[in-house]
């Protein structure tokens, strides 16, 4: 009843498991009626031939597609003939899951089917006793691919080693909760990674590997980093002194981080190429009311976008007084910075002239007339 949908999502919930032929049925369907598909999110029950098959077939402008890790090897070739699919995500099965399959030689796999225009693929969940080994999708990759993330992945040793096929073209590299394959990938991206964009590293890393994929990826500009318990002073100023070209710096929950510590930090990025500081749940610049004001004096001059949410304790004279060297700040985003008050809001409309988006969720001190002097 409804062709045109472009975008659906498809998912049944942990403790009902879909069998494979039901959710073969229901992928059928959509093929069979949605014409017009762009996104399909179908985490329902694991995809099978057929299937796969019969949705390249019904759903030939799909361009982004996420589907439960396969049973079978010798699913993922048919990932071939879906001509226009840009986006793909696999995502780990249900730890209740057994495989049904004991292939895992990927050099058994047909390679008739021709290889993969991705440009951005991404791993969810996947776990080291997984039935299905991914090597075939590393090396079915074109140069087409830009960006790789990895999130809650334990491990992917079996076919990690495949991964460089596809390392020489990316741009973005993403690590989310995986500590037990961040050093390995860290490694690869310094060896085979040289234009490499952009990295994110959210809880655990090995901060050797990263600092060393930091020195040896000379295009590096945005660097996002949560590593509250990995990331020491030294480790920080060091990733100042190797990213003088960032034009982006995101650190989330720098617990171990001290004001003198971000001050140094702010003076040895010499680049003015910053464009954006983000600095969630930042303990130093809450305890250090000088520390902001430092690091507008620093960086301020190039800055279009400040991140300074979830900092609940943050001072207003030290939120002013970073502004006031921020005059070029097109962004600002302070969703949870309870302390704040009308006042800082009539500060910021008098200064920032050329904001063009406020965040101030949750900032339970400021009230309409706050708003109403900052729209004015």
């Amino acid at each position: 009843h409804r062709p045109h949908i472009v975008s659906l999502s498809v998912t049944s919930k942990p403790h009902m498991a879909t069998t494979e032929y039901l959710s073969s049925q229901v992928m059928c369907s959509i093929a069979s009626f949605c014409k017009h598909l762009k996104e399909l999110y179908f985490t329902a029950g694991p995809p099978t031939i057929s299937s796969l098959k019969h949705l390249a077939a019904g759903s030939p402008g799909l361009v982004t597609l996420e589907l439960l890790q396969p049973q079978s090897l010798c699913c993922l070739p048919i990932l071939a003939q879906f001509k226009s699919l840009q986006e793909l995500s696999i995502r780990g099965q249900p730890e209740d899951v057994v495989s049904c399959s004991n292939l895992h030689d990927d050099l058994s796999l047909p390679s008739c089917y021709g290889s993969l225009n991705l440009v951005k693929l991404c791993f969810i969940n996947v776990r080291s006793n997984s039935g299905c080994d991914l090597s075939w999708l590393w090396r079915s990759c074109t140069s087409h691919l830009r960006k790789v993330e990895f999130v809650r992945c334990d491990d992917m040793a079996s076919s990690m080693s495949a991964f460089v096929h596809c390392m020489p073209w990316l741009y973005e590299v993403k690590l989310c909760r995986c500590r037990a394959i961040a050093g390995r990938v860290l490694e690869l991206v310094s060896e085979y990674s040289p234009e490499l964009r952009e990295l994110t590293v959210h809880d655990g890393a090995d901060t050797r590997c990263l600092l060393q994929a930091i020195q040896k990826c000379r295009a590096l500009e945005v660097l996002d980093l949560r590593l509250p318990l990995d990331l020491s002073n030294e480790d920080l100023l060091e990733i100042a002194q190797l990213g003088r070209e960032f034009k982006s710096l995101r650190l989330h929950s720098c617990w171990l981080t001290a004001g003198a510590d971000m001050r140094t930090l702010a003076s040895s990025i010499t680049s003015d190429r910053l464009e954006e500081l983000v600095l969630i749940k930042c303990r130093a610049i809450v305890q250090d009311s000088g520390t902001l004001s430092a690091l507008g004096q620093s960086l301020g001059g190039k800055l279009k976008i400040i991140d300074l949410s979830e900092n609940e304790h943050l001072a207003e004279q030290g939120l002013a007084a970073m502004l006031a060297s921020c005059q070029g700040v097109r962004q600002l985003r302070l969703s949870k910075c309870g302390r704040l008050s009308d006042k800082v809001m009539e500060f910021i409309g008098s200064r920032c002239h050329g904001l063009e988006s406020i965040d101030i969720m949750r900032c339970e001190g400021v009230s309409a007339a706050g708003v109403t002097s900052l729209l004015k």
